[in-house]
């Protein structure tokens, strides 16, 4: 989980309980899960939320996920139309989706 720019791990058995007791929940996701209680503010329209996926306090993720996430955004972008709108639209979430990575990647780099 994290906190700000930070990760937090979390004991297993704490956690269980937390799921129990419903202070805790999981949706999957693209990229992992979403650990919010209740609706989530962040609703996305698409498949994937650029809103949360950039800095929502409740995801969760793996590295190895958002790396096969970008690979398919790729895909689907270079075969659009760089004239279009459902291009840029495609291109922007590309973008976040990398601008995400590479600020993980540099966030492991200096542990």
């Amino acid at each position: 989980m994290k906190s700000g720019d930070s990760l937090i791990f979390m004991d297993r058995d704490v956690t269980i309980k937390r799921f129990k007791k419903g202070e805790l929940a999981y949706k999957e996701t693209p990229i992992g899960g979403c650990t919010k209680v209740g609706p989530c503010d962040e609703l996305a329209i698409r498949f994937l939320d650029v809103d949360c996926i950039s800095g929502c306090v409740n995801l969760v993720g793996k590295l190895s996920k958002l790396e096969r996430v970008i690979n398919a955004q790729s895909s689907l972008v270079s075969k659009l139309s760089p004239n279009t709108i459902e291009w840029r639209m495609e291109n922007s979430d590309l973008e976040v989706l990398v601008a995400t990575r590479d600020k993980i990647v540099q966030s492991q780099a200096k542990e």
